[in-house]
């Protein structure tokens, strides 16, 4: 009886091969951690940016919060009839009606972390009728606010016009 088997310059072959397909998807992954960071930090400014038009449109302030420990934010809008920030509620999230709190480091976003927010001196940016930034005490943002993300994206909210712009790698 003859028994059958892989000889040595199969397995070579099967080996080769494996290492040429591991060479080429390498740049690959890669690729995919930065694009979520990008994919992100572009979430970020459009959420930033849908809060502030929301406050011009609706003539309440609307604010988005973040938190580094909990690695979420989220967009409330006050009540015209009860104005404050003690009174905002989370908003619907528009394509999902879902509350507005989107979580990094998970799904989608996996790997992307915040690390540092810097708003007045706060983690929370609103948006006054005008679109201007503001402080959680209420005030005029002083200067630039800025959300930091993996991988060296920056999302920036602009004093005065209260425009969110980013930057990265």
């Amino acid at each position: 009886m003859r028994r059958s088997a892989f000889t040595l310059i199969e397995l070579l072959a099967v080996l080769i091969c494996t290492a040429v397909l591991a060479a080429a998807a390498a740049p690959a992954l890669s690729g995919l951690a930065s694009g979520r960071c990008a994919a992100a930090a572009r979430r970020v400014q459009l959420d930033l940016a849908w809060a502030r038009q929301r406050a011009m449109s609706s003539g309440a302030t609307h604010w988005v919060s973040f938190s580094t420990a909990r690695q979420t934010y989220s967009v409330q809008g006050e009540n015209p009839a009860s104005p404050g920030k003690a009174g905002a509620v989370t908003l619907p999230d528009p394509a999902t009606n879902a509350p507005m709190v989107v979580r990094l480091n998970l799904g989608e976003f996996t790997g992307v972390l915040l690390t540092a927010v810097a708003l007045g001196g706060g983690t929370e940016v609103g948006f006054d009728r005008l679109g201007r930034p503001l402080t959680p005490a209420g005030s005029p943002l002083a200067a630039d606010g800025t959300i930091s993300l993996t991988g060296g994206h920056v999302v920036r909210v602009l004093t005065g016009s209260g425009l969110a712009t980013r930057s990265g790698p």
